[in-house]
């Protein structure tokens, strides 16, 4: 199995089983179980820090990110995240620029793809379809993550993310990767304008056949893996981790599509343990200045 469910309390974390093995790396994604919201399918850990959701309130978010954090294990000082506006924009996160009041949300700009080599820097994805992608190369300590929906699956925001990541001394041949939660093509498709963008960059065979919407079903995890691969992660080294966010209810996971949009939003975080441990954390590496 490439992830565990880890139980903290009430709170339940899906954990991708290769990072976690890893002596300087956890990653974990939230599920619905162990927040205080009220949202559909039963979910309490929303973490939509930049989305109003009219069937939920900011100070319910605020107390679900401590929980997520405390379950994780990482100061949530130490968190960077950016507003993701799917596009390809690339933020190299130091523990500097992190805001000092995380939850002052004007403080953050906007970037799909974060990039960092600061062990106690924290990075944060958030989706609630869209796939979520986390890469580390270990012994550099170089980590990266990335939001993609289906326009960022085909505007270069995988090839931003490995670039950014190989500028900062990451080795995508060294690499681990994961592709988190999202939804399945059994629930998703697109119209034919979309559908050909797809095409047109070699992913025609991560599409299904026409429905009776006329639509076409399209693979989000399996193109964004397969533009891993291109990049350079061994395929050995990259888990997709086979949670389907519109199907998942036994973990409560939130879909912007089955929910109509009164969604809950999953959150991923990546870090090194060792700088978790201290809420101070190790000085930043020279070559992040």
């Amino acid at each position: 199995m490439c992830y565990t469910i880890e139980r903290r309390g009430d709170v339940r974390l899906i954990a991708p089983t290769a990072l976690n093995r890893l002596r300087n790396c956890r990653a974990y994604y939230s599920t619905g179980f162990g927040g205080v919201s009220r949202m559909p399918g039963g979910c309490s850990m929303n973490l939509a820090m930049f989305k109003k959701c009219r069937n939920d309130t900011f100070e319910n978010v605020r107390e679900n990110f401590r929980r997520f954090a405390e379950a994780c294990g990482f100061p949530l000082e130490l968190m960077s995240l950016h507003r993701e506006v799917h596009e390809p924009g690339v933020a190299v996160v130091r523990r500097e620029d992190l805001p000092e009041d995380i939850f002052d949300r004007s403080a953050y700009g906007e970037a799909d793809v974060q990039v960092t080599a600061d062990p106690s820097v924290a990075l944060f994805v958030y989706a609630a379809d869209c796939c979520t992608v986390m890469v580390t190369d270990p012994e550099r300590e170089v980590r990266g993550t990335a939001h993609c929906g289906w326009r960022n699956s085909v505007n270069g925001t995988i090839p931003a993310l490995m670039e950014a990541f190989e500028r900062l001394g990451g080795r995508p041949g060294h690499s681990l990767a994961v592709v988190g939660p999202a939804i399945s093509m059994a629930h998703y498709d697109l119209d034919d304008e979309a559908a050909e963008r797809f095409t047109s960059l070699g992913f025609g065979d991560c599409l299904g056949g026409r429905r009776e919407n006329g639509r076409l079903p399209v693979d989000l995890p399996r193109v964004n893996a397969r533009q891993l691969t291109d990049c350079g992660v061994p395929a050995a080294s990259l888990s997709v981790l086979p949670l389907c966010t519109w199907e998942s209810r036994e973990l409560r996971l939130p879909s912007y599509r089955r929910d109509g949009g009164l969604n809950a939003m999953l959150g991923g975080v990546l870090f090194n343990p060792a700088a978790a441990a201290s809420p101070a954390g190790p000085d930043p590496r020279p070559g992040c200045r």
